[in-house]
Formats: structure tokens, sequence, C-alpha cells
């Protein structure tokens, strides 16, 4: 190891490493070059201003030298995938299905406990979790797992379809949109392949459903690098309501006789679809400018909304609550007992099979005479 001599670089010097003959430095900065060890073929740098040089050896002509260049910093580039389209789809998705769940827990959760009322269990609650829900239209077919696979099927096609660049490289935003629908097809399929009585463990459904939230919960939150800041905040807080998701489905799975996960879980998927929206607007608006992506009052009006998201999803579904209450209240008895009955085809709701004795039946059904 040598250690430099300070040189005026105002003109041409040697460097006592080089060969002479073929290798010259002429620096157009006036200074002086700073005193710094080097090793092997280092030549050691020079700070002028606020600029930072760095010698540099050029290939061998006939006046061979080695010449100083600015080190040039690259801006990080801002990754720009993703566009409004591709959020609202899964914000449809994610929107309708929670939707679905909040009006049906609600339903079967009052439907039981009117039921008990009815048999004279009034402290006893028939109301069991249920990872899907059965439609009153076709009570034999498991509808909701067969819709989860067309969604899940359709949204893979659109993301392989718009993904590719002009060098047919698909794009790795892309690809994790894809994978996490393909989770969320293989949760549809675990659920049809229960209502069938396949070979299948018990449960399968509620944890082929934590499955699903949990790897699109890790896909997003390595879905961030080189984003700007407002764009890593919203996802962040979208990855927070996809980690509530896989909580509630492992809780509910956990405590099948409280409704509260079940209802936990219809709320943060609710909440994660009008997120998506959001999403969309703020990042990708459709009409109107585009939000400052790194303006610290704009990131705080982004946390209002998300908080404002939660208030307005809250009362909306303790309005349905409400609304599917009053409806079981006013229920005929014969009709509440045929739309359990529809519960009981499904091979989900077996919990419910004792309400198919004749005793139980007569006693829902002789409620009817006294309206």
């Amino acid at each position: 190891m040598r250690e430099l001599e300070t040189y005026d670089v105002t003109g041409p010097f040697m460097h006592p490493l080089l060969d002479p003959s073929s290798c010259k430095a002429n620096v157009r900065v006036a200074g002086l070059v700073r005193r710094e060890s080097v090793r092997g073929e280092r030549l050691g740098g020079c700070r002028a201003g606020c600029l930072s040089f760095q010698w540099v050896k050029t290939r061998r002509t006939s006046s061979s030298s080695i010449t100083s260049s600015p080190v040039q910093s690259t801006p990080a580039t801002t990754t720009t995938m993703g566009s409004f389209i591709g959020h609202v789809v899964p914000g449809s998705f994610f929107g309708l299905f929670g939707a679905w769940y909040v009006y049906q827990v609600f339903l079967k959760y009052f439907m039981c406990q009117r039921a008990a009322v009815a048999l004279g269990e009034k402290g006893r609650s028939f109301y069991q979790n249920t990872s899907s829900f059965v439609c009153s239209c076709c009570p034999t077919m498991p509808l909701e797992g067969f819709l989860k696979i067309a969604a899940s099927v359709l949204g893979m096609i659109g993301e392989v379809v718009t993904g590719f660049d002009e060098t047919n490289t698909m794009h790795l935003g892309n690809a994790q949109h894809t994978t996490m629908f393909f989770f969320f097809g293989l949760h549809g399929a675990a659920e049809v392949m229960l209502h069938y009585r396949l070979a299948a463990p018990p449960d399968l459904d509620f944890l082929s459903g934590a499955l699903a939230f949990g790897m699109e919960a890790l896909l997003f939150f390595y879905h961030l690098h080189g984003r700007t800041a407002m764009d890593v905040q919203v996802h962040m807080l979208l990855f927070f309501v996809v980690v509530a998701c896989a909580v509630s489905v492992v809780l509910e799975m956990c405590y099948k006789d409280n409704v509260v996960p079940a209802l936990c879980r219809a709320y943060f998927i609710l909440l994660q679809g009008t997120w998506f929206y959001q999403i969309g607007f703020i990042l990708y608006p459709p009409v109107g400018r585009m939000w400052s992506q790194e303006d610290h009052r704009q990131m705080m009006l982004v946390t209002l909304l998300f908080a404002w998201h939660n208030a307005t999803v809250f009362v909306a579904m303790v309005l349905t609550g409400t609304l599917v209450y009053l409806r079981v209240k006013a229920m005929a008895p014969s009709c509440l007992y045929h739309r359990l009955h529809h519960h009981l085809k499904a091979p989900t709701q077996s919990h419910l099979a004792h309400l198919e004795a004749e005793p139980s039946k007569a006693m829902l059904l002789s409620e009817d005479e006294e309206v």
C-alpha cells in the first residue's frame, strides 16, 4: 500500500504507480488532490465544491490518459406499475363479497336466535360460523365457491393479458396480482370440495381462506420497493386490513359459536373493497389532478380518508344489521323454518340438523296460528 502525494491539479501530473510514458491526468477543476491511501490500481478521488470525482483509466490510444469524470448518481426510478382498473376490479370483488357476508351473517344469526326462542331455548344459540353461505335460489349448489373460482380466473386472465410490455416481459406487479387471485381460487375450490363431501380435512375452507389472505398480505408487503411515500402509505394501510382479515378467519375457525369473528371478517373484507377503490382514485385518478405523492398534508388527508372509510363501513353494517333484524322479526314462522331448511340442505350446516325433528317443526309452524 502506498500513499498519494499532493499534486497541483492545474496541470498534468504523473502517478507513481503507473507507467509515466502512457498515463497522464489532466484535471480541469482547480484544486488539490486530497491525500489518500490507495490499494492496487485504485487511484483515489478528489472533491471540488459539491461535485464528486473519481479517476477513470481510459482505453489506450495514441495518447492514453487518465481523465477525471464526475460520479453521476442515477436517480431512483419510481415504479409506476398499476392502473385505475387494476384496483377497481379487486375492489369490486372484495366489496361484493364483503356486503354478501355482512347480510348473510346477520340473517343467519338473527334467524337462529329466533328459532331458539320459538323452541323454548332462549339462552341457547344454534348459530355456527361457516366459511361460505347458502343461496336460497340454489341451496344444493355451492354457488359462492363457484363464484370465487370464476372471479379468480377472470382476475388472473385480466392481469396476464394486460401484464406484458413491448418486450413480452410480464410486469412483476401483475405477476403478484395473479398469484393473489390464484390463492383465492384455491379457497373457492376448497369450499366446493367440502360441499360435495370429497376427501378433504375438516375446516379446509377456513384454512384456505386464512392462507389466501396471508399470501395477499405477504405480496403487498413486498410490493412497495421504489414507490413514492404516498404509494407506500396507502398500500401499508391495505396491508393492515388484509392481516386483520386473516386473523378474523382464524378466530372464526376457532370460535365457531361466536358471531363476532364472522362480523369482523365481513367488516374487513368490505373495508378492503372500499379502500381498493380509494387507492385507485388516489394514485390513478380518472378525472382531476394527480395527488402530490410527497406532500405531507396530502398524506395526512390519506390517513383521514382511511379513518372515515372505517367509520362508513361500521355505520353501514349497523344499519344493515338493524334492517335484517326487523326483517327476521317480521318473518312468519313458516317462512323462518323454510329459510333455515335451506341451510339444512348444505353439508356445512349440520349443526342445525336437530331442527329437522318433527316437534321442532311443529313448534315453529304453530306460531303461524298465533300471528
